[in-house]
């Protein structure tokens, strides 16, 4: 999962667009007006990351990912 804001001032677009084409099972998200340091505080992306956890962990971390991330994740609410 690559998450970019198209206004981010420290790394350009165009280096999470290049990173996207080479994930095999990668997801691109761009977000606008939240720079490079607010994306991660938001609601609306915090819930993107979740998700694509919550559909991709047993194929990134194996059949006992969901547990541990679910476990993990009700610790952080």
């Amino acid at each position: 999962l690559v998450i970019h804001d198209e206004n981010d001032r420290e790394v350009e677009l165009y280096n999470s667009i290049n990173i996207d084409k080479n994930l095999k099972n990668g997801e691109l998200i761009v977000t606008k007006g939240l720079g490079h340091r607010r994306i991660l505080r938001t609601e609306s992306v915090i819930d993107k990351i979740v998700s694509f956890l919550n559909l991709n962990s047993v194929y990134f971390f194996g059949q006992d990912s969901l547990s541990f991330l679910n476990k993990s994740l009700t610790l952080m609410v």
